[in-house]
């Protein structure tokens, strides 16, 4: 009865401290979340009631005034076209950059194959804030500021090295079986990387598309530095433009917020299955 009894307390206990964890995420999550919560219902309550005081939370008056506003004062459908473009471009292209060469550094034996991958890696330690400078310089002598593949150009370094990581722990982590067997049957390198090979890996290429995409989305100093008319505008420009020296509009400011938000968010949740069991693979893999 006492061994009984004791198993019964550890249970109990154990049970406890898994509720005890729930409640610590769950609250964290709506700390983390009360942001952008708090920032939706600034975008919608009409101008009175957002500097009213106390805080007013929910109330029966309501305007999309701030959205019309934001779409059409700021140009918000250019500076989201621009965000999305050279979000799509730079994941997609640095994504098949990174697969390609993580499976050389995965399947292939040359001389300085571990020097070469440590100079991909590299990047990662050095603030990318440190080569702004001589950059502008360069593209200012050859004409690539203000332009779509200057600023694509800067992101896809950025990005490789993450996503060489990434790609080569989950190359490391398939059995060469698989595409030994293919190549015997005749088919070719290229053949087995495209027949083979991408179908299996198809979770981990999201993954580090989700990734790439929501670090461009995200981006400020490179298009603050490298963009000066109003056509090349990003989201997130568009929003620190709008903050003003004397005044701020909080309503549009809060909708043009939610609204870059809103996208990227909606991808993550959409595939946010593959994406994490892909992090987790790669993280057991590696």
């Amino acid at each position: 009865m006492a061994a009984l009894s004791l198993n019964q307390r550890a249970r109990v206990k154990k049970k406890a401290g898994g509720v005890a964890c729930q409640v610590f995420m769950i609250c964290l999550t709506m700390f983390m979340l009360f942001p952008v919560f708090w920032a939706f219902l600034t975008s919608i309550k009409p101008n009175e009631l957002i500097y009213q005081y106390p805080p007013v939370f929910f109330s029966d008056q309501f305007t999309l005034d701030n959205f019309s506003y934001a779409l059409r004062a700021q140009n918000l459908l250019r500076a989201g076209f621009n965000t999305f473009f050279l979000s799509t471009v730079t994941a997609a292209v640095s994504g098949v950059i990174a697969t390609l060469a993580a499976y050389a550094f995965s399947r292939f034996r040359f001389r300085g194959k571990n020097l070469l991958f440590g100079l991909v890696v590299a990047p990662m330690l050095i603030p990318g804030i440190t080569n702004l400078i001589p950059l502008y310089s360069v593209y200012t002598k050859i004409g690539l500021n203000d332009t779509y593949l200057g600023l694509i150009l800067l992101y896809i370094p950025g990005t490789l090295s993450f996503a060489t990581i990434v790609m080569r722990s989950y190359f490391d982590g398939l059995p060469y079986a698989i595409e030994e067997a293919a190549l015997i049957d005749g088919c070719s390198r290229f053949s087995v990387v495209g027949r083979v090979v991408l179908p299996v890996v198809a979770p981990g290429i999201l993954a580090i598309f989700i990734v790439n995409f929501v670090t461009i989305w995200n981006d400020f100093m490179i298009t603050l530095i490298f963009t000066s008319s109003n056509e090349m505008r990003t989201l997130t420009l568009t929003i620190y433009n709008m903050i003003g020296t004397a005044t701020v509009k909080q309503g549009p400011l809060s909708a043009t917020a939610f609204m870059t938000l809103l996208p990227a968010l909606l991808i993550f949740l959409v595939c946010r299955k593959k994406f994490i069991g892909t992090m987790l693979d790669g993280a057991i893999k590696g």
